[in-house]
């Protein structure tokens, strides 16, 4: 089982993967937004990824943004394909 964290912009998609244990994560790539899904379907199963994490970027005032909204619809976007549905999304 491993963690792969998302940092969702409106072009780059920063990655970062964890280790097997879950204790440790590493940098691992950058992708285009436009190239995700397919990205994330083929990690997914080269590195059994069972968890993806997506960071949510908040306002000064800690309130979710305009960016956030983007990101939250991209990743509503994602979880409706069935290879990527199954994983658990935080």
């Amino acid at each position: 089982m491993k963690i792969l964290a998302l940092d969702i912009g409106d072009k780059w998609v920063g990655v970062a993967i964890s280790d097997s244990s879950c204790t440790h994560s590493f940098p691992l790539t950058t992708t285009t937004t436009n190239e995700l899904e397919a990205f994330l379907k083929k990690i997914v199963l080269s590195e059994s990824i069972s968890i993806i994490l997506y960071g949510l970027p908040q306002t000064l005032k800690g309130e979710l943004g305009a960016q956030a909204k983007k990101v939250l619809l991209k990743i509503e976007s994602l979880k409706k394909n069935p290879s990527l549905a199954t994983l658990n999304w935080i």
